[in-house]
């Protein structure tokens, strides 16, 4: 099959992924779950009286597993290559 050119209306080739840091993006993240839960902590009595009182818990779940993802990225980071910068 012959190399596909993008100008006759072949098939391109997909570009790589890109490789950028990731623990910027598990900071983030984790920093919007706690401070979800510091305002849902705030209405807490009307969450409770709602029946909705478990989502404070979900919001420190995600705050913990944030932090287990932010490690994780600081490892993949360091492992990056250096040129993918």
């Amino acid at each position: 099959m012959p190399d596909p050119r993008p100008t006759d209306g072949g098939l391109r080739l997909a570009p790589p992924p890109p490789d950028m840091p990731m623990t910027p993006i598990a900071v983030t993240g984790t920093a919007l779950w706690g401070i979800a839960g510091l305002v849902m902590w705030i209405f807490r009595d009307s969450l409770e009286s709602a029946g909705h009182g478990w989502w404070i818990d979900t919001c420190w779940a995600g705050v913990g597993l944030g932090l287990f993802g932010t490690f994780w990225m600081v490892l993949h980071d360091r492992r990056r290559p250096k040129d993918a910068e």
